[in-house]
C-alpha cells in the first residue's frame, strides 16, 4: 500500500489506483512456478527500498525491489547493459556466499545500503560506503542482531553493540566527534547487558538491562523530541530515556519491556507488575 514512485510497491510499475485498496507482490517468477508453501521470514523496507528473505520448498531466496542506483539490491543491469536506477518488480538477489552452506537469518535496510545477518554470526553488505556505513562490518563475528538507520549501521556481539557509518546527529552513540566513522563500540553504559535496540531514521533506542534493573537507553537525532529528553538538541552519546530521574519508586512506574522507533518518532512498551 501507499506510493510507488520508485517502484517502492513491487508491482511492476502498475497504475495506481484509489479503488484498489492493496496490491499483492508476485513472487513466483523467483521460486520457480512449481506449486509449494512461499513463507516470508523477514522483510525490511528503507525509505525507497525493500527486501524480503524467503523460503520455498528447502531453499532459501533473497528477493528485493525500489532503488537500486547504490547498488542496495546488488548489480541491476537492463539486457543492454545499461545500469539501472530501481527496479519496480521483485529481483533476485546474489550475495558472495553459498546460502544453502551459510543461510541468512534476517535482513535491514538504510537509505543506500542493505544488510544480511547469516547463521555462522557474519554479515553481508550491499549499496553505498560513502558514509563509511559498511567501512568494517565484514570483520565482525559473532552477530547476534543488526539494524540501519539511514546512513548508518548496527551489530550486536556478545562483548557489545558496534556502529558505523554517519555520525552528523550523534547517531553512531560514539564520543568521536568525527562527522562519518568505521566500525567501533558504542559508550552503552558499562556492566549493561544489551537486550535489543532498534533504529529510527537517525536515532537509536537500546533496552539495556543491569543491576539497576532494565532500562532503555537513546542517542542521536533528537529534532522532533524523539528521545524524550525534553530538549530537541542531538544527543551524542547514550542517555537514559527511560525510566526518567523521578522519585517515583521503579516498581510503580513500570518495566520497559520492548523499544520500537520510525522516523522522528519512538515507542516504548512498559510492563506493570499485577497486570497481564
Amino acid at each position: 500500500m501507499g506510493g510507488d514512485d520508485f517502484g517502492d510497491l513491487g508491482i511492476g510499475g502498475l497504475t495506481i489506483s484509489n479503488s484498489v485498496p492493496f496490491h499483492v507482490v508476485d513472487f513466483s517468477h523467483i521460486v520457480g512456478s512449481t506449486p509449494h508453501r512461499i513463507s516470508i521470514v523477514d522483510i525490511t523496507a528503507g525509505p525507497h527500498h525493500v527486501i524480503v528473505l524467503l523460503h520455498a520448498g528447502n531453499k532459501q531466496y533473497i528477493t528485493g525491489w525500489g532503488t537500486a542506483r547504490h547498488g542496495q539490491l546488488g548489480p541491476l543491469l537492463a539486457p543492454s547493459g545499461r545500469a539501472l536506477s530501481f527496479s519496480p518488480s521483485p529481483i533476485a538477489i546474489d550475495l558472495p556466499v553459498d546460502l544453502q552452506l551459510d543461510p541468512v537469518l534476517a535482513v535491514r535496510a538504510g537509505n543506500q545500503h542493505s544488510l544480511f545477518l547469516h547463521a555462522s554470526g557474519r554479515v553481508s553488505a550491499l549499496g553505498s560506503d560513502a558514509k563509511s556505513q559498511l567501512r568494517g562490518l565484514g570483520t565482525a563475528k559473532d552477530v547476534r542482531a543488526i539494524d540501519c538507520s539511514w546512513n548508518s549501521s548496527y551489530l550486536q556481539t556478545p562483548t557489545g553493540l558496534f556502529s558505523a557509518g554517519a555520525n552528523a546527529r550523534g547517531q553512531l552513540g560514539r564520543e568521536d566527534a568525527s562527522l562519518e566513522i568505521p566500525l567501533g563500540v558504542v559508550n552503552v553504559p558499562e556492566n549493561a547487558e544489551v537486550l535489543n535496540f532498534v533504529c529510527g531514521s537517525e536515532h537509536v533506542l537500546s533496552v539495556l538491562k543491569s543491576d539497576r534493573g532494565t532500562e532503555v537507553w537513546g542517542w542521536g537525532w533528537n529534532e522532533h523530541g524523539n528521545l524524550g529528553t525534553g530538549r530537541s538538541d542531538d544527543i551524542k552519546v547514550p542517555v537514559k530515556v527511560l525510566p526518567p530521574a523521578s522519585p517515583e519508586p521503579r516498581e510503580e512506574m513500570g518495566h520497559p519491556v520492548g523499544a520500537w522507533a520510525g522516523c522522528g518518532t519512538s515507542w516504548i512498551a512498559i510492563s506493570h507488575r499485577g497486570l497481564p
